[in-house]
């Protein structure tokens, strides 16, 4: 019986027979071996050891309707083992401790399942033992065997779905990257195929503000043709720069300006940060000579760096406050957001590639990633931290620009 109270088919036959035969009625010896075979062909794997265990348990006991049967099973993912027990109708299940499963009961006989150390499976009789060499002694070492198998297989493949759900999301995140960047050249070309028509429209702006004051139009009429100048000559120099950042970097290593590197990724990201309403905050060491590097990168850096702050304070906007500071031979940069925060656990992935903990279709996973490559080849440096509800800091740490009579004293590789 169940410990539902339902009762399981039965595989045992009517004829009775005296001796010490622990199964009462006798076994059909071919219809028990049968019900095992039929047993392995249908075990769940699946669904995990603990169902292995219970439909193991449940064929037992309908092979022997009277006896009990139980299985202690150590390797589980809960806090304590899992017991699955089994027991004919009238009789009260009761254990003291999983060494012996049924203390009220005479005869119990534990048999350690096959390469699963701690794990038992346990049978007891009202009646009758189990004799050595018996047709029922050959059946309990079968099914054990069987269980253990059964169970070890689900073991493994409990195992190996995450590795297989991790392949599969990297997998989607490689497409979303090769998307990302399809998407950036086909953005490169409407950029310089937008260049020449706003060139145009700065031009005849100019001409028209020339025209319209040499004739003394209507002061109103020579701001608006001003507006309609500046606007085109800022879209021109926007879509200038962008075909620039999609670029390759090819220019060599040379003096960079941190601050000019700051004010271009703010210009892309100016739409991101206010959509979200966020305020940005610039303190700089003016002072501060410039760094060894390639602006092109480093602009990369500081756009990632923007995004995910942004990103960040989705709910409740905030204020991303990007400072610098001199150190000896390096130029120090916290860019500290007032976002939700980075759990710690998660905190010591972050860079790595394919990481990410944005929801699905928004991040690949690889931005930090870069961000560290990039600084790597820069002979520098990017660290973390971060308190959950007040938000996090980025210090970047980067060399600083020096000349020697051999050129670059440290130049990029």
């Amino acid at each position: 019986m169940k410990p539902d109270g339902s009762e399981a088919p039965s595989y045992a036959s009517d004829e009775v027979v005296s001796g010490t035969n622990m199964f009462e009625p006798m076994l059909d010896e071919t219809v028990a071996f049968e019900a095992l075979v039929d047993l392995a062909s249908r075990l769940p794997i699946e669904a995990g050891p603990e169902s292995v265990t219970e439909m193991v348990l449940d064929t037992l006991s309908a092979i022997a309707p009277k006896r009990a049967f139980g299985v202690c099973l150590v390797q589980t993912e809960s806090d304590g083992p899992y017991i699955g027990i089994r027991v004919p109708p009238g009789v009260e299940p009761s254990r003291a401790d999983p060494t012996r499963l049924f203390v009220d009961l005479p005869d119990e006989r534990i048999v350690n399942l096959p390469e699963l150390d701690g794990s038992t499976l346990h049978v007891a009789s009202t009646g009758g033992r189990l004799e050595q060499g018996t047709t029922e002694a050959a059946l309990v070492k079968r099914a054990a065997t069987l269980l253990a198998f059964g169970i070890r297989t689900a073991l493994t493949l409990r195992k190996a779905r995450p590795v297989s759900e991790q392949v599969a999301e990297l997998r989607a995140q490689l497409v979303q990257a090769e998307k990302l960047a399809t998407l950036g050249q086909i953005v490169a070309g409407v950029v310089h195929e937008l260049a020449n028509p706003v060139t145009s429209i700065v031009a005849c702006a100019a001409y028209l503000e020339r025209q319209a004051t040499a004739s003394r139009a209507l002061v109103d009429d020579i701001e608006h043709i001003r507006r309609i100048g500046r606007a085109a000559d800022r879209i021109l120099k926007f879509s200038r720069d962008l075909g620039a950042y999609a670029r390759p970097a090819t220019e060599p290593p040379g003096a960079v300006l941190v601050s000019d590197v700051i004010a271009q990724a703010f210009a892309f990201c100016e739409h991101e940060l206010s959509r979200y309403e966020v305020e940005l905050t610039r303190d700089y060491d003016e002072g501060a000579p410039p760094v060894l590097g390639q602006a092109g990168p480093l602009t990369q850096v500081f756009v990632n760096l923007f995004t995910n702050a942004a990103h960040a304070m989705t709910d409740h906007g905030g204020r991303l406050v990007v400072r610098t500071r001199l150190a000896v031979d390096e130029l120090c940069i916290d860019v500290t957001d007032t976002g939700t925060g980075i759990p710690r656990d998660t905190l010591e992935h972050i860079f790595e590639p394919f990481f990410t903990t944005k929801e699905k279709g928004r991040g690949t996973g690889l931005g930090l990633a870069i961000v560290r490559e990039i600084m790597n080849a820069h002979r520098g440096a990017i660290v973390a931290t971060s308190t959950l509800g007040e938000g996090s800091t980025f210090t970047l740490t980067l060399p600083l620009y020096k000349m020697n009579r051999d050129g670059l004293k440290r130049p990029l590789e």
